[in-house]
């Protein structure tokens, strides 16, 4: 069955495609960050990645994070 070239794009790109997701930093030593629309997913410092210049985290802070490596790695951008 021949596909337009969205559903191609669209089944090709899939979750890969990193996207913006929000958390709160729940604790910080050892870092423990809370996704927002997913309660139940907890971020150890292992699987962050945050620049020197976003340093130091608060917690209870709100944080922008880029989500990529199929949700395994998250990038801080930005406090909300």
């Amino acid at each position: 069955m021949s596909k337009n070239i969205t559903e191609i794009i669209r089944q090709i790109s899939g979750q890969d495609m990193p996207h913006i997701v929000a958390g709160y930093i729940a604790e910080t030593n050892p870092l423990q960050v809370v996704l927002v629309d997913d309660m139940n997913i907890t971020l150890s410092d292992q699987s962050v990645i945050i620049p020197s210049e976003k340093q130091p985290l608060n917690k209870g802070d709100y944080w922008y994070l880029l989500s990529v490596n199929k949700n395994k790695v998250y990038y801080f951008l930005d406090k909300v």
